[in-house]
C-alpha cells in the first residue's frame, strides 16, 4: 500500500460539521456537513474488505455553528471504549509530527451530543503528545476556519497503511528502563467479570515460578503500563483490551503471546502482533461457555463478556515451547479446582450481569453456561 503523505492531507476552509447523528454506531457514522462535497472518512476492515463507515450529508444551516479559528486536525470518531479508542481513534495524530502547521493545531474528535469524557481518554492522548486543552469535541455544530483530514495510519483489526508506522508513532516514544528485560503476564484475573478463561490463576503461578511478573493493568497508571511493556523481553496477554497498549509502545523487541478466550483472535490481533513485536504466537482453541449478560439491542447473549475454558495442560506446554521454559505441570486436581473456583466467582459476582438484563434472560444464559460446561471437551 502507498504511504499516506502530506500531499494526501485534505484541507477544508470554512467547513461546518454536526455531531454524530442518531443512528450512528460502531459500524456506521452519520453526520452532516455544510459543503456538499466534503468527506470525513473513517476506514474499517470488514472481513477481507476495507470500507468507509462514515456517511456525511449536506446541511447548509451548519454554516452558523460555533466558530473554531485557525487550523484544526480532524482525528475521527471518539469511541467510549478503551481498546477501540486506541486501535482506531488515534491513528491520524501522527500528522502533527509531519506538518509544522499541525503541531499546535486543535485536535478534533467526532462525538454524539453530551459526550461523557472517559477517565482513560486524556492519559491516552498524553502519551500521543496531545494535551487536554488542545482537544475539541464536535458535540454541537461547529464551523472550522480550516480543518485538515489526514489519512489513517492504521486500521482496527487490519493492516498498517503507513509503512514504518510503529517506529514513528507515538513520536515522543514511550520507552523507558522501567521494564527493560522483564517478562510480563498481563492478567484478567481481577477483571474476570467482563470475560476471561477459567483457571487463569494456575497460569499466573506457573509463570511467576519462571520469573514472569503478573500485571493487572486496570490497577496501574496507563503510562506506567506502557513504559513497562515497551522494553519488556517477553509478554503474554490474556485476551482483552490491554493488548491495544502495544499501539502506544511503538515498535518493540518483545516476544508476544496471546491466550485467546474466544474465536477470531488471529483476525483481531494478528496484524498488530506481527507489526509491533519481534515474534508472536496466539494460543487458540478456547471453548466459550457463555456470558451472564444479555445484549438488549442485538437481543442475544453478550458474547464478548463470556467465560471460557482452555486446555490448561496444552497452554502450559505451548507457553513453555514459545518462551523456552521448563514445563512444570501441576496436578489435574489443581487445574480442576482453579477452574471451578473461577466459574464460581464468575457466576456469583453481580458485575457479570448488566443491570438491564431481565431475570428470565439471566436464567437463560445461566442454563446455557451450565449445558456448555456439561458438554465441554476439557
Amino acid at each position: 500500500m502507498r504511504t499516506p503523505s502530506q500531499s494526501e492531507f485534505v484541507r477544508y476552509k470554512g467547513l461546518g460539521v454536526s455531531p454524530l447523528d442518531a443512528g450512528s454506531s460502531k459500524l456506521r457514522l452519520l453526520f452532516r456537513v455544510s459543503q456538499p462535497t466534503a468527506s470525513l472518512p473513517h476506514l474499517r476492515t470488514l472481513g477481507e474488505r476495507i470500507v468507509d463507515i462514515a456517511t456525511a450529508t449536506h446541511d447548509e444551516s451548519l454554516s452558523s455553528g460555533d466558530s473554531v479559528p485557525g487550523v484544526s486536525l480532524y482525528a475521527g470518531p471518539c469511541t467510549a471504549h478503551f481498546g477501540h479508542f486506541i486501535s482506531e481513534c488515534i491513528h491520524r495524530l501522527y500528522a502533527r509530527n509531519e506538518d509544522a502547521r499541525l503541531r499546535t493545531a486543535k485536535v478534533v474528535f467526532h462525538v454524539r451530543p453530551h459526550y461523557k469524557i472517559e477517565p482513560w481518554l486524556f492519559p491516552v492522548l498524553d502519551i500521543c503528545g496531545v494535551k487536554p486543552d488542545e482537544v475539541i469535541f464536535i458535540d454541537k455544530p461547529r464551523m472550522f476556519e480550516e480543518l485538515v483530514v489526514p489519512p489513517q495510519g492504521r486500521l482496527l483489526n487490519g493492516p498498517t497503511l503507513k509503512p514504518g508506522y510503529a517506529e514513528i508513532f507515538p513520536a515522543g516514544g514511550s520507552k523507558s528502563d522501567q521494564g527493560a528485560g522483564e517478562s510480563y503476564y498481563v492478567s484478567r484475573a481481577k477483571h474476570y467479570y467482563t470475560g476471561t478463561y477459567a483457571g487463569e490463576r494456575v497460569i499466573e503461578a506457573f509463570l511467576e515460578s519462571h520469573g514472569f511478573k503478573v500485571l493487572y493493568p486496570e490497577a496501574l497508571e496507563l503510562r506506567d503500563v506502557v513504559a513497562m511493556l515497551s522494553t519488556a523481553t517477553n509478554i503474554i496477554f490474556a485476551e482483552g483490551s490491554a493488548i491495544h497498549n502495544l499501539e502506544l509502545c511503538g515498535k518493540m523487541q518483545a516476544r508476544i503471546m496471546v491466550v485467546a478466550r474466544r474465536p477470531g483472535a488471529k483476525a483481531r490481533f494478528g496484524h498488530l502482533l506481527e507489526e509491533y513485536g519481534s515474534a508472536h504466537r496466539i494460543f487458540e482453541g478456547a471453548q466459550l461457555l457463555g456470558p451472564l449478560e444479555w445484549h438488549a439491542d442485538a437481543n442475544h447473549p453478550n458474547w464478548p463478556k463470556s467465560i471460557s475454558l482452555v486446555d490448561l495442560r496444552a497452554l502450559i506446554s505451548d507457553i513453555s515451547d514459545f518462551f523456552q521454559l521448563e514445563a512444570k505441570l501441576t496436578t489435574q486436581e489443581d487445574w480442576d479446582q482453579a477452574i471451578l473456583a473461577d466459574l464460581g466467582r464468575f457466576i456469583l459476582d453481580s458485575r457479570t450481569t448488566r443491570s438491564g438484563t431481565p431475570n428470565e434472560r439471566l436464567g437463560l444464559t445461566l442454563s446455557m453456561l451450565r449445558e456448555n460446561f456439561r458438554t465441554s471437551e476439557f
